[in-house]
């Protein structure tokens, strides 16, 4: 390939076709006709000598070639936008997608927040919302398929920058009128007794289905074990669960306290420590320095904190 001969507009093709995997897409990404982006295929496949992708169903799935160079593509050509774009950022006047990559804790807690202030200061931002898929939010950040991800803390490769967001105690949560508690004559707001604890039916928040949430560890620390007999994919699920049976759950506080009124749910005191809950706000650093990246981390991080 003779690069100084190569159109490299035809680069911003390659790199919506490997993030759409359709022709139709990804001249919807960048505004080009479907018959356009197919013949600038054609040239790339000439000038690269591969056929960068193959028919897959309805779909085109990318050459090993062609998947080995979407990352570094990809940051090549965000590294050249932020060379080019303005120093500065207007709100008012922007029509930029942002994409979040969380669970749906964060939707229920801070997107309708989110909401009301891009409709004062932002009414052309749009934002998309993909759920947290465990083990795949770091491909997402890395291909550029996520602007930012909102995930607990925890290790992150090198190229993941990023901004503690808040900690929050675990506390149970039980629908009101429970009947095993009613029994025990357990009030909201006290300590559930820690027998009665391991032996209460509960239901664990957990998308990958593991049965070990950091109650459990911190339960096999003082070798104890609950009474998991469900797992939930999303927050709202768990909460929905709980109100409509004699589950009880281990749950965030801010984000109980605040579903508990929606959920006719009540609150009580966990009888063993176990670590705050920590979420982090974390994107990949070729964006660090990008002005509309920085007002809408900005302004999730500062949405978060009058929450908490």
């Amino acid at each position: 390939m003779n690069f100084k001969s190569l159109d490299l507009n035809l680069l911003r093709v390659l790199n919506a076709l490997l993030r759409q995997g359709s022709t139709v897409a990804a001249g919807r990404e960048i505004g080009m006709s479907q018959p356009a982006v197919s013949a600038a295929l054609g040239r790339l496949r000439h000038a690269l000598n591969d056929p960068l992708f193959v028919r897959s169903g309805q779909g085109l799935e990318p050459t090993d070639f062609a998947r080995s160079i979407a990352t570094p593509l990809a940051e090549a050509l965000e590294q050249l936008e932020h060379v080019l774009e303005p120093t500065s950022f207007d709100p008012s006047s922007s029509e930029d997608t942002f994409v979040v990559a969380s669970s749906d804790l964060f939707a229920v807690m801070v997107m309708p927040r989110l909401a009301r202030e891009l409709a004062k200061v932002a009414p052309g931002v749009i934002v998309k919302m993909l759920e947290l898929q465990a083990g795949s939010y770091i491909a997402e950040l890395e291909a550029g398929k996520a602007d930012i991800v909102l995930v607990p803390n925890r290790s992150l490769p090198d190229f993941v920058e990023r901004q503690p967001l808040f900690d929050s105690p675990g506390v149970i949560v039980a629908r009101a009128g429970n009947a095993r508690l009613r029994a025990a004559g357990v009030k909201p707001g006290n300590e559930i007794a820690l027998d009665l604890f391991c032996d209460l039916p509960q239901v664990l928040y957990s998308p990958s289905g593991d049965l070990n949430g950091i109650a459990d560890v911190a339960l096999s620390n003082i070798g104890r074990k609950r009474r998991i007999v469900m797992t939930l994919g999303t927050f709202g699920s768990v909460l929905q669960t709980v109100a409509e049976s004699d589950l009880i759950a281990v749950l965030p506080q801010h984000f109980a306290e605040n579903q508990a009124r929606i959920f006719d749910l009540e609150i009580y005191d966990m009888p063993f420590g176990i670590p705050d809950a920590e979420l982090v706000m974390g994107w990949h650093r070729r964006s660090t320095q990008n002005a509309a990246h920085k007002w809408f981390r900005t302004t999730i991080a500062e949405l978060v904190m009058e929450f908490f």
